[in-house]
């Protein structure tokens, strides 16, 4: 199990015993759910990196207490090598200022709310390939169905969005902000707002 954490770290868990496997440091708060590929888990902290883990790496002992006297050591230029990266570091990008939402991932695209914007990053080159603005923050997780991005904005609106191109195919007006994730299913995009409703729109 890939657990985030108001504690600067995500959690690798053995699912049967319950034992920490890996701690990984964020430096940042994650309040989303990561996306797993096989063992490979993409999530984003609050500081607005999207972070690559191996879930079959383990800490060395006593990592997070020795990496930082080391890096200081390091910086002073005292004869030691480079302080390694983290246990289970892959890649990290950078998507926004602040991101409170969970990735989805279609292929080879991850798609995220960050900031203002529904940002779609190609995770074989690790680069944006375009961002939607809204006219409020994204802390809704995008829902993808055949080539269509659904996602909600504290603007209010509920936007479904080309999958390739990042253009706006329509959007859906509530009467209040909205903070939660669309659902999909049998053709029908299902959407909670802050206006106390639930929405169903075909």
């Amino acid at each position: 199990m890939f657990i985030g954490s108001g504690s600067d770290y995500v959690y690798v868990i053995d699912a049967q015993s319950g034992r920490v496997r890996l701690r990984f440091k964020t430096y940042s708060s994650v309040y989303g759910v990561p996306a797993v590929m096989g063992r490979t888990a993409l999530f984003a902290s609050l500081n607005g990196y999207v972070h690559a883990v191996d879930g079959n790496a383990r800490n060395w002992p006593g990592e997070y207490e020795i990496i930082p006297y080391w890096t200081q050591l390091w910086t002073f230029r005292l004869p030691l090598p480079a302080p390694p990266l983290p246990s289970g570091f892959l890649w990290q990008v950078r998507v926004g200022g602040v991101v409170r939402s969970s990735p989805a991932i279609a292929g080879n695209v991850l798609y995220i709310g960050a900031d203002n914007n529904l940002v779609a990053i190609d995770l074989q080159t690790r680069q944006g390939l375009w961002w939607f603005p809204t006219e409020g923050p994204v802390q809704s997780s995008p829902a993808i169905a055949g080539n269509t991005v659904y996602v909600g904005s504290e603007d209010g609106y509920l936007y479904a969005v080309d999958a390739v191109a990042g253009k706006k195919l329509w959007q859906f007006a509530t009467e209040g902000k909205i903070t939660s994730s669309p659902t999909v299913a049998d053709g029908t995009v299902y959407i909670g707002s802050h206006d106390g409703k639930m929405y169903a729109i075909e």
